[in-house]
């Protein structure tokens, strides 16, 4: 599910809808979203990430992991989260995101760049 544009309302309903398992979104929505159970990264983050080759690849995994380590170390379980990430990450399972910001290019061009390097 992608939704650029500036009706909140709508992409939030849209959100809610899909049920995505990470919700890429500006830091305005992410706290909120969090408290309804969603697990959020901030886009922010992956528009200062620099993503050069294989070299930094790492990083940009790590970002998308991390929402998944901290939401199950708030549960006790940081280890199924690492599983989680680790299956979500196989090409078979292809990560469902949400991008709820109106900087949809930026964040798909660093999404293409993580599905590059695995």
């Amino acid at each position: 599910l992608i939704s650029e544009g500036q009706d909140v309302d709508r992409q939030l309903d849209r959100c809610r809808a899909e049920r995505p398992d990470l919700v890429v979104c500006g830091l305005g929505l992410a706290n909120p979203l969090e408290a309804e159970g969603f697990t959020t990264k901030w886009s922010i983050e992956l528009v200062f990430t620099p993503i050069q080759g294989f070299d930094q690849a790492g990083d940009l995994a790590e970002l998308f992991a991390r929402p998944f380590v901290r939401r199950n170390k708030i549960a006790g379980d940081a280890q199924q989260a690492m599983d989680r990430v680790k299956t979500l990450a196989a090409p078979a399972n292809a990560i469902r995101l949400s991008f709820a910001t109106a900087d949809v290019a930026k964040i798909q061009e660093g999404v293409a760049r993580l599905g590059a390097a695995l």
